[in-house]
C-alpha cells in the first residue's frame, strides 16, 4: 500500500495500502506446505488462489470504494478526511451472527494490537463514525472520513467470512486505497488486459509518480489490500495479474491479516511509528520460517 499525497485514495503500504495524507505529508500469507503443524499462521490456512475476493466483485470504483461526490481518481486533498487523534467511532447496525460479529471484532483486534488506531462503539456525542451495514451488496466503503454518518458494507455472508476482508474495508475507511494502485506497480505485476472485463479496466489505473509517498515501502504482495490474481476477469479459470517475482507472491490477494507493511504504513500515516515494534516483536518471538515481509499477522 502507499499514501497519497495531499489526496484521499490511498493505499500502500494498498490492494495494497495507498492512502490519504495527514496534516504532513504521509502516505505510508503466507504458506507453505512445509510448515503444516505449526501453531503459527505461516501455514496454508485457507483462501482459494483460483477465485476473487468478494470486494473485488462490486460495481463501485475498484470494486469496494464509494467516492464522495467531489473527489476524482487522486484523492482528497484535505487533512479533514483524517480521524482524528486516530479513534474511529463505529456501530454494527448489520443483522449478523454471532460468528459474523466475531469476525468483525477480530479485525478491530488486529488494529487495536498493531497499529494506534482506536475502534471504539459510538458515543452519543460522536458526530462523525461509520456504521457497518448488511443491507447492500458486496463489500465497500468510503476513503477516509467524511463526515456524519458513512457505511461500511459487509454483507453476509462473504464478506464476514474472513477477518481480512473486514481489515481491507477498514483500512478504506481509515485512508487508504489499494496496493495496484501504485506508480510503479508494472515493476512488480503485469495485467492481463485482454483478460479484464471492458466494464473494468478502470479499475487498474496507476497513479502518477509524485502522487505518491511510499515512506521508502517496497511494493507489497503480500498486502491485504492487494488485488487476488483473478480480480475483474472475464474468463474467470485466467488470470488478471500475475507477478513478476513469483516467491514473493504466494500470497497475493490474501485476506487473513496485515503485512508488516501495512501496519508500517498505517502507523506512518497516523503518526504513530513507534507501535510498529509490536508487529516485529512479535515476528521475532515466533520464529517462523518465511521472511518478515511474507508473514502474516492474522492474530
Amino acid at each position: 500500500m502507499y499514501l497519497l499525497l495531499g489526496l484521499v485514495i490511498c493505499a500502500f503500504i494498498p490492494a495494497v495500502l495507498y492512502c490519504i495524507p495527514l496534516d504532513r505529508e504521509v502516505g505510508v500469507y503466507m504458506t507453505s506446505k512445509d510448515d503444516v503443524g505449526q501453531k503459527d499462521n505461516e501455514l496454508d490456512i485457507g483462501y482459494d488462489r483460483s477465485k476473487p475476493n468478494p470486494e473485488e466483485l462490486g460495481g463501485y470504483f475498484e470494486g469496494d470504494i464509494v467516492l464522495p461526490r467531489e473527489m476524482d481518481r487522486n484523492g482528497l486533498t484535505s487533512s479533514k478526511y483524517r480521524w482524528p487523534n486516530g479513534v474511529l467511532p463505529y456501530v454494527i447496525k448489520g443483522n449478523y451472527t454471532v460468528n459474523e460479529t466475531e469476525v468483525i471484532k477480530k479485525a478491530v483486534e488486529l488494529y487495536h494490537k498493531y497499529t494506534c488506531l482506536t475502534f471504539r462503539e459510538k458515543l452519543p456525542s460522536d458526530e462523525d463514525y461509520f456504521a457497518i451495514v448488511s443491507s447492500d451488496i458486496g463489500c465497500w466503503s468510503n476513503i477516509g472520513r467524511q463526515g456524519g454518518m458513512q457505511v461500511v458494507n459487509l454483507q453476509a455472508p462473504d464478506c464476514v467470512r474472513k477477518v481480512g476482508t473486514a481489515a481491507h474495508e477498514f483500512m478504506h475507511i481509515a485512508g487508504f486505497v489499494h496496493e495496484l494502485s501504485r506508480y510503479d506497480r508494472d515493476e512488480y505485476v503485469e495485467i492481463n488486459w485482454d483478460n479484464v472485463r471492458e466494464d473494468h479496466k478502470h479499475n487498474f489505473k496507476k497513479q502518477r509518480e509524485g502522487e505518491i509517498n511510499e515512506y521508502g515501502v517496497s511494493y507489497d504482495y503480500n498486502s491485504v489490500m492487494h488485488y487476488s490474481r483473478f480480480a475483474f476477469t472475464e474468463n474467470k479459470n485466467v488470470p488478471s495479474i500475475i507477478a513478476k517475482i513469483h516467491s514473493k507472491a504466494k500470497n497475493m490477494g490474501q485476506r487473513l491479516g496485515f503485512s508488516i507493511k501495512d501496519i508500517t504504513e498505517v502507523n506512518a500515516m497516523y503518526n504513530c511509528s513507534e507501535k510498529t515494534q509490536v508487529a516485529w516483536d512479535v515476528y521475532n518471538e515466533r520464529k517462523p520460517k518465511v521472511a518478515a515481509d511474507e508473514y502474516i499477522f492474522s492474530e
